[in-house]
């Protein structure tokens, strides 16, 4: 996992070696600056020579005074440029790799489809979009260059402790090793830490997703309390977590500032007694100090930025988890696909399916055994009770699920297992909810196309009678807003049913579109979509008698198996579960008039 996160920097790299040349050069000036401050004080209060480097490139006795400091600060000057770089570098790096991993996922989940996303939770899969990315950013743009920059720093500095005197500078970092194995089991609680606190905010996101979908719900029948205890209770738990972690952060600080200020007091007693022999200089000395000390400074920073390397690595296995549960049911999308005709029949051939649980038990079969025919220009209708397998049977057909057993065929090929791109050239379907993206309305009506053809849009929506809405909103160019709120239901349906005019397909699937409309817009949907029946092949499940009756045959689906079928008056004649079904939609409609 950690190897698999590091390959998400492959395509920085670049960027990465641009950095890690201005994290040397900030390295190299702070080792130089501490060297200075020595020298430089000695020649400001003793008016001292410079020391042997510079004189023998740039200083006289005479110039020292006034240049080391000119020279200060430039190193600092370059010092500060070297950090605004590898800052700016890594900071867009994070956001290319932030865009990256969200994309890869959008595109893993999208191409899943149901199959994968009904084991999930929506919030969830929104934190990890956006929370648990958002982790990886911060460990790219913080973790990464402090563990590299501080990391060289402390190397360099530490170089310089060792030219100037070993033995102090063993005396004063000897006791560091002693802190590896601390800051190790404290790292790896904050792993721990870090995984249970991203599940939690996933999990605070599926709740608020929720209340907000079910926002009429929780007002109507008074949930708003219960709502808001569901939350509290999982905010708390992922608090604690939380907090926990910043505990065993804050632990790390003083094991490393008490372990660096013991150092550095055996290296001031063994110093005293250097300087009172007179085996150390002053200025030597003073930089030794200024080294020890500022190497204090990248030790720490190591430490405070490691919640941010360990929220990132959770949060990465996290975004890896869905990336590669999305890719297992993946169907990639595949080009557009030309229209593609049905020569003979359609098939569904002893097909045995149902519906995935999350707990991972075995659910009810849907359908049972199913085996039916479409015939090339047949206008078949299909019916049955609530949970019959009706929308199942259509689903199948459009690749959103496969059967468990058995086999989908057109033409005698398994289409269960066609790409994408051939069913769209075969298929067109309009489902029973309106379902309309944040575009316009021609990117809507020629969903997937880059440049639609004007006229065809134009054709499409008059036949459909969606011509007016759409120029009363601005015409074609016009955005539909947030699930088409722009429009009313059946002037969505509508635009749904332009959609399959334009797309032109030789095989209909009709998913009970008009069950979400009012007599009168049910009605006149209805006689819209007559004309598209037409000559074509189509599956149509519905519960109006009226379409029925235009269909040339009936099948009666009860517990996921045919148990009646033939022409509609036939069936209707023969007072079977056919008969039943219409008198009971007749007495429903009824009582509801």
């Amino acid at each position: 996992m950690k190897r698999r996160a590091l390959a998400l920097l492959a395509p920085e790299v670049p960027s990465l070696a641009a950095a890690f040349a201005c994290m040397l050069v900030l390295a190299a000036t702070t080792a130089l600056a501490a060297e200075l401050v020595g020298p430089v004080l000695h020649a400001l209060v003793l008016g001292g020579p410079p020391p042997r480097w510079a004189a023998r490139f740039l200083f006289t006795a005479r110039a020292s005074r006034a240049l080391l400091p000119a020279l200060l600060v430039a190193v600092g000057l370059v010092k500060g440029a070297a950090y605004l770089g590898q800052f700016l570098l890594l900071g867009m790096a994070g956001a290319r790799v932030g865009s990256r991993l969200r994309e890869e996922l959008l595109r893993a989940l999208v191409a899943a489809g149901p199959a994968f996303l009904s084991r999930r939770q929506t919030g969830d899969l929104l934190s990890r979009l956006s929370s648990d990315v958002t982790a990886i950013e911060m460990a790219v743009t913080y973790a990464l260059a402090a563990y590299v920059r501080d990391g060289l720093t402390a190397a360099a500095l530490l170089a310089v402790c060792l030219t100037l005197d070993w033995r102090l500078a063993a005396v004063a970092f000897g006791l560091l090793p002693l802190t590896v194995g601390p800051i190790a089991r404290i790292a790896r609680e904050l792993l721990r830490g870090a995984r249970r606190a991203q599940a939690g905010q996933g999990a605070m996101g599926q709740l608020l997703a929720e209340g907000l979908q079910g926002l009429p719900l929780v007002q109507v029948d008074g949930l708003a309390g219960r709502e808001r205890e569901r939350f509290r209770e999982k905010s708390r738990e992922t608090l604690a977590h939380l907090e926990r972690n910043a505990r065993l952060q804050a632990a790390g600080a003083p094991i490393m500032e008490v372990v660096a200020v013991a150092g550095l007091a055996l290296m001031l007693w063994m110093a005293s007694g250097q300087v009172a022999r007179g085996t150390i200089s002053a200025d030597h000395l003073v930089s030794f100090l200024a080294a020890a000390l500022l190497l204090a400074q990248p030790l720490k920073s190591l430490g405070k930025v490691g919640h941010f390397a360990v929220t990132g690595l959770a949060a990465a296995e996290r975004i890896f988890e869905a990336i590669d549960g999305a890719r297992a049911h993946a169907e990639e999308p595949g080009p557009a696909t030309p229209r593609r005709e049905l020569r003979e029949e359609i098939e569904l051939r002893d097909v045995w399916f149902r519906y995935p649980t999350r707990s991972g038990g075995e659910a009810p079969w849907v359908l049972a055994g199913l085996s039916l025919r479409l015939p090339r220009g047949e206008r078949l209708g299909l019916v049955g009770e609530s949970g019959s397998g009706k929308s199942t049977v259509a689903s199948l057909l459009l690749g959103l699920w496969r059967p468990e057993r058995g086999a989908l065929l057109a033409d005698g090929a398994d289409l269960a297992s066609s790409p994408a791109s051939a069913r769209r050239g075969l298929l067109a379907w309009m489902g029973q909810e309106p379902l309309l993206l944040d575009l316009t309305v021609g990117e809507n009506i020629a969903i997937g196309e880059r440049e639609p053809d004007p006229a065809r849009l134009r054709e499409a929506a008059a036949r459909a009678g969606a011509l007016a809405p759409i120029e009363r909103a601005g015409g074609f160019l016009a955005p539909v807003g947030e699930r088409g709120r722009a429009f009313s239901g059946g002037e969505r349906q509508r635009i749904c049913l332009a959609r399959t005019f334009y797309r032109d397909a030789p095989v209909l699937i009709l998913d009970e579109p008009t069950s979400q409309l009012d007599a009168r817009a049910e009605d006149e949907l209805s006689r819209a979509i007559e004309p598209l029946l037409s000559g074509r092949t189509a599956l149509v499940i519905t519960h109006r008698l009226a379409t029925l009756r235009g269909c040339d045959r009936v099948v009666v689906l009860a517990g996921g198996r045919v148990v009646e079928e033939g022409p509609p008056e036939a069936l209707l004649a023969g007072g079977g579960r056919f008969a039943a079904l219409m008198a009971g939609q007749r007495k429903t409609a009824r009582a509801a008039g």
